[in-house]
């Protein structure tokens, strides 16, 4: 296998792992920002309650940074997924290419 090869996959490998790691924190996130923000909606909503801000700003934050975390892993796995079909479309192709004789030119009357 030559460097090339080596290095690409290594670098598909590489955006794979980044990508789970990156929707492990995302759901995370998301798992604590989204039961926080809806506890903190119930007392807002009281008239004596808290502001109706503060779910917002209390949970909201978790929530966007989970979503865009989110985000960043689909585009990771976008990337090696590109990664991995050109890899495999110049596998397929190289060996149809190989396949082939060299045509050779007929002699014609004017040629020769």
């Amino acid at each position: 296998m030559t460097k090339r090869k080596e290095t690409k996959k290594a670098t598909i490998e590489a955006l794979r792992g980044e990508a789970r790691l990156l929707s492990t924190a995302g759901i995370m996130l998301l798992a604590v920002g989204l039961p926080l923000t809806l506890g903190l909606v119930a007392p807002a909503l009281n008239p004596e309650g808290a502001s109706p801000l503060t779910p917002l700003a209390i949970g909201g934050g978790p929530v966007l940074v989970g979503y865009l975390i989110c985000v960043a892993a689909s585009w990771r796995l976008s990337q090696a997924k590109k990664l991995s079909q050109r890899s495999q479309a110049k596998k397929v192709s190289q060996p149809a290419q190989a396949n082939k004789a060299p045509q050779r030119r007929r002699k014609t009357a004017l040629a020769a």
